[in-house]
């Protein structure tokens, strides 16, 4: 994760790992159906998955502003080194050649 201080980073990998493991909770709704939760032997899993709702809530909010700043970060890094493109070709088509390195064959 590219967040800008140690904490942030943590944070993030933390609503990372309750974003798997709400992925992993709908996984086993879809493939075993509703009925795995009252499955005796899935009552202590059952009643973490009850208590901890509420962090995985939370935590897919986070995550989804974490990969939005993401993406805000990236998209204003192409936006520069999109017009920095554009002035290097305008250079060219001037035949001035700023911002271009030019190797000389002999």
């Amino acid at each position: 994760m590219s967040e800008e201080t140690t904490k942030q980073c943590k944070r993030a990998i933390n609503n990372l790992k309750l974003d798997v493991v709400a992925q992993r909770i709908e996984r086993l709704n879809a493939g075993l159906g509703p009925y795995w939760c009252s499955d005796p032997a899935n009552a202590e899993f059952t009643q973490w998955v009850a208590k901890t709702s509420s962090l995985r809530s939370e935590a897919a909010y986070e995550f989804s502003e974490t990969g939005r700043s993401y993406e805000d970060k990236r998209e204003r890094q192409l936006n520069i080194a999109e017009e920095i493109g554009l002035k290097i070709i305008h250079s060219i088509q001037a035949q001035k050649f700023k911002g271009v390195q030019v190797d000389l064959l002999p």
